[in-house]
């Protein structure tokens, strides 16, 4: 959504806080922008909000605290760059395969 308003270069409208220095008809299709392409659920959020950055906080305030209060755990094989892939990730936990680790321990006793 940032990439699109800044595309239409309205991502002034949501980003200022000063707000008596906006054009208020950009401030509307800022409005417009983010309205139309947010889900038909969040509606109920944003529809008492007069202004683009006071519909972006709201939603913003919605989303950050599903997100980080959610733990993410990601199942993968343990191939070195999956590994690291999923580890420089902060907000996953890696869990391994118990398949494939159990796949490994056999293919290693064969040998």
């Amino acid at each position: 959504m940032k990439i699109a308003l800044m595309g239409l270069d309205l991502w002034d409208y949501v980003n200022n806080t000063e707000t008596n220095t906006l054009n208020e008809k950009e401030n509307q299709r800022a409005l417009t922008c983010l309205c139309l392409n947010v889900k038909s659920h969040c509606h109920v959020h944003v529809k008492d909000c007069l202004t683009a950055r006071d519909t972006w906080l709201k939603l913003c305030s919605i989303y950050e605290d599903v997100h980080t209060e959610t733990p993410a755990f990601i199942t993968t094989n343990n191939g070195r760059n999956i590994v690291k892939a999923t580890n420089n990730y902060d907000k996953w936990s890696r869990v391994p395969c118990f398949v494939h680790c159990i796949q490994l321990v056999v293919k290693r006793e064969e040998i």
